[in-house]
């Protein structure tokens, strides 16, 4: 479920930019792909929790488990409520 979007196998990224937006191929028909509205990731996470009824918390790089949580994963992580079976 991809929300009518072409998936990441069937676009490629081109070198190029529109803004700070770098330009989407289609690699079947080879037309650049427009942007319709662009939205910070971290907005979009933060809304995606809001919806689900979730907390958002911040830890910052200026504490040394901060500093590890973005070696670790880049700085984004979260914790399930539920066992994923693993």
């Amino acid at each position: 479920m991809n929300g009518g979007r072409t998936s990441g196998s069937a676009a490629s990224r081109s070198r190029t930019s529109i803004g700070s937006t770098p330009a989407h191929t289609c690699a079947e028909c080879r037309e650049e792909a427009e942007v319709v509205e662009r939205e910070d990731v971290i907005e979009h996470l933060m809304n995606i929790a809001e919806q689900r009824g979730t907390e958002t918390k911040f830890i910052s790089t200026d504490f040394e488990k901060g500093e590890q949580l973005y070696d670790a994963f880049g700085g984004i992580a979260g914790i399930l409520r539920y066992s994923t079976g693993v």
